[in-house]
This record gives structure tokens, C-alpha cells and sequence, in this order.
């Protein structure tokens, strides 16, 4: 087999049709090519909308742990092609990326994957347009990268090398596998070919902010965990939690301030802390062009800050062995 691609989704009713009618078409001149979806125990017609189509399907049982990257795991783990597409089941790909791919990597030696331009459609919870981002990552040339997003061809040689996706990894789980695929030798690279477009919630708003924390995808203390076991955890600070790293520090250190100003009644210093927060908000508001953007901005970087230290200290790392691989097979 030389070309697999491995899309994963749960209660995708509303994309899955367009996903593989996209992929299809895109893959319809490749050879020895599979597709495969991976479905994460859905409870509306995704399993029933994608068996019209000549997919494989097999799918994750409701009580396993459930996670973008169980699906990207379990998808490589039943696949076979000598380059692995990752796709989500929100996403339609443009025709000719797939035979784009194929040429970067076998034309270079030390891409470990490429990925290209990606469109993203913002949308409510009820379908509808909220709003769009042309060329999210800003590509204009060909480069490298540190990091993709979950839509990404990758060489199996070197996922076998380096390991793919850890299935229990919710938070920032591309980045973990880059920081391995790095330290094996190998880069990844993005080029200025229309890729994909994805379907996406609108980020900065409190219902996403919250559903995405409770979801886990905010929990970066496991992530760092088990970039600890690798060798990797300096560089995945450096790289992903800087910002809260910060936004830690500061918030901690008005918080201590206030409460000893408080408790030995210097109000003079409550009162130049207090200046001093007003302010850099006011600063902050100024740069945003949005009073409502800075707060969503505060509210987002606590939520983070919150389940990154629980993650950290309550979530146990396991060894991707330990996930289960007997799934249900839907449609051979």
C-alpha cells in the first residue's frame, strides 16, 4: 500500500458526507490507496452517512478513553500505506494535495511530513457561518515548521521510528509528536499548496473556552509529563507553555500582593496594585481594539492555567500498549 488515509470523527452528521466525498475525489488518481474512517463511538448518523461510501470504517468502543488521538492511533495501527494523511471528519481536502504531498516527501530526505495551506469556516453550535480565516498559519513559501495541526501527511517509516500519536494524549498531542519526530532527525514542513478547509467552533467564546477544558484539551500538565519521559519536556515549555507560564506568575503575584496589603493593611500597596492591573487591562484593551477580547482573554488563560496544574498533578501517563486495539470493525 502506498498512500492510507486515516480520518477520524465522532457525531460528524453535518461534515462526514462532504469529508469523504472530498477525499475521494482527491485520492481518485493515486494507487494502492486505502481509506479508513475511525469513529469514536457516535451517537447520530456519521457511521450510517459514511458506510454509502468505499471506506473502510471501523470504530472505538463508548467506554474506552476517547481522544483525537486514539483515532489518529488506531487509524495508523490499521493501516498499511507507506504515507499516513491525517484527516478530520469536519474537513474537506482540495484535489490535488494528496499527489503534492507524495512529491515533497519522496523528494525529501529528511521531511519527516508536510502539510499545506489550511481555510478555516468558523460556525456556531447550530451550523451556522459565524465567520472565517483564510490561509490560517499565513504560508507563503515553503518551510519548516515545528508543529502541524491535526491534517498532515506523514512518512510511516518515521512515525515507526520516532511513535505515532499517544492515544491518551487530549492537550496539544501534534506538538508532543513533533518534539519526538524532531529528535529523531527529522523536520516538518509546510508548503504554500492549498491543502484543506475545516469546519471549526468559534474559539473565543465562554462556551468553547469551557467545553474545550472540561474536554481536556487545555490539560497540558499530562503533555508535559510524558514529554518528561522522552526527553522533550524543555523544549515542549518552551514551545507551548510560556504564556501560561507567565500568565501564572503574574496572576499569583497580584494575588499575593493583594491579600499581604490586605492582611497588614497597607492599602497604599492594594491600591498600586489594583493601578497596576487597571492599567496593563486598559494597555491590553487598547491593543485588542476590544474590552470583551481581554476578558475572554483572561478567562481562556485561567481555564488553561486550571487544568494544566491539575493535569500535572492528578492524570497518570500510560504507555500507548496499554490502549485497546480490538475495535469493532463496521464495514471491511
Amino acid at each position: 500500500m502506498n498512500f492510507s488515509v486515516v480520518i477520524i470523527g465522532k457525531n460528524e452528521e453535518r461534515h462526514i458526507e462532504k469529508c469523504l466525498l472530498s477525499v475521494l475525489k482527491a485520492v481518485s488518481q493515486i494507487d494502492l490507496c486505502e481509506i479508513v474512517y475511525v469513529d469514536s463511538a457516535s451517537t447520530d448518523r456519521s457511521v450510517e452517512i459514511a458506510k454509502k461510501y468505499p471506506v473502510r470504517i471501523i470504530q472505538l468502543k463508548p467506554d474506552w478513553p476517547l481522544t483525537s488521538s486514539a483515532g489518529r492511533y488506531l487509524g495508523f495501527v490499521n493501516t498499511s500505506g507507506k504515507y499516513v494523511f491525517f484527516v478530520d471528519g469536519d474537513t474537506l481536502i482540495f484535489k490535488n494535495w494528496p499527489e503534492k504531498a507524495i512529491d515533497f516527501l519522496e523528494k525529501t530526505e529528511k521531511a519527516g511530513g508536510v502539510a499545506g495551506i489550511v481555510h478555516e469556516i468558523f460556525i456556531d453550535e447550530h451550523g451556522r457561518f459565524s465567520g472565517m480565516k483564510k490561509n490560517r498559519y499565513n504560508t507563503i513559501k515553503t518551510g519548516e515548521v515545528k508543529v502541524f495541526g491535526g491534517i498532515a501527511v506523514y512518512k510511516r517509516s518515521v512515525l515507526e521510528k520516532a511513535g505515532t500519536f499517544n492515544p491518551f494524549i487530549k492537550a496539544t498531542p501534534e506538538l508532543e509528536l513533533s518534539l519526538r519526530i524532531r529528535k529523531e532527525g527529522y523536520s516538518l514542513f509546510r508548503t504554500p499548496d492549498p491543502m484543506a478547509i475545516t469546519y471549526a467552533p468559534v474559539r473565543e467564546s465562554i462556551r468553547e473556552i469551557f467545553r474545550r477544558g472540561r474536554s481536556g484539551l487545555y490539560s497540558m500538565g499530562s503533555t508535559l509529563k510524558l514529554c518528561g519521559t522522552n526527553g522533550t519536556a524543555l523544549q515542549y515549555i518552551s514551545e507551548r507553555m510560556g504564556f501560561i507560564i507567565s500568565f501564572g506568575l503574574l496572576l499569583s503575584g497580584v494575588i499575593v500582593l493583594t491579600f499581604l496589603s490586605l492582611v497588614f493593611k497597607k492599602y497604599d500597596v492594594f491600591a498600586l496594585v489594583a493601578g497596576i492591573a487597571g492599567l496593563m487591562f486598559v494597555l491590553i484593551s487598547i491593543k485588542k481594539k476590544s474590552v470583551k477580547s481581554t476578558l475572554l482573554s483572561i478567562v481562556k488563560r485561567s481555564v488553561i492555567l486550571y487544568y494544566t496544574i491539575k493535569s500535572l498533578f492528578f492524570d497518570r501517563i500510560k504507555d500507548p500498549s496499554q490502549y485497546p486495539v480490538d475495535v469493532l470493525t463496521v464495514k471491511e
